[in-house]
């Protein structure tokens, strides 16, 4: 999520500075999270269909 956050704050400045308004922002936050959710659920439906489990990390000692 981190880089769709970074990625639609820089596609926002460069429709300001191409002219577009304040109103068209909207447009591409719903965009973006559109694009994030639409990964996290391809990514789940992999692990799922693969049966597996992401990985945990190693107990500390």
């Amino acid at each position: 999520f981190n880089v769709g956050i970074a990625l639609a704050a820089s596609l926002g400045a460069a429709m300001l500075n191409a002219g577009y308004g304040y109103r068209s922002l909207p447009v591409v936050g719903a965009t973006a999270m559109l694009v994030a959710v639409a990964v996290a659920l391809a990514s789940h439906l992999q692990e799922w269909r693969r049966n597996t489990t992401p990985p945990l990390p190693a107990a500390a000692e």
